[in-house]
């Protein structure tokens, strides 16, 4: 499984706003939203993208081990990423 850390960041004096930030600090990728859902749905989005394309180019165990990840971490990251995308694979085929 994926650690995510959640933070709010309350209104900035300068910018009137507020933000909340999801992020995976394992591998030092952030994202943020207006609301909850969707900087969560941004760092979805954003692993999703990360992984893909370290799988893609055959760089996911080099790029996890240069993040300082044990080789059993890696192992975890790896499988929990591929389970979640055949289950995502299967959900859109059902609805299609």
């Amino acid at each position: 499984m994926i650690k995510l850390a959640v933070e709010y960041l309350p209104p900035d004096p300068d910018k009137e706003r507020d933000a909340w930030v999801v992020g995976c600090p394992e591998i030092d990728l952030y994202k943020q939203g207006d609301t909850y859902e969707e900087a969560a749905e941004n760092i979805l989005d954003a692993l999703y993208g990360w992984f893909s394309a370290c799988i893609e180019h055959g760089t996911l165990e080099k790029v996890l081990s240069d993040c300082g990840l044990p080789p059993q971490r890696i192992e975890e990251l790896r499988h929990s990423f591929l389970a979640n995308i055949s289950l995502q694979e299967r959900e859109v085929a059902c609805h299609a």
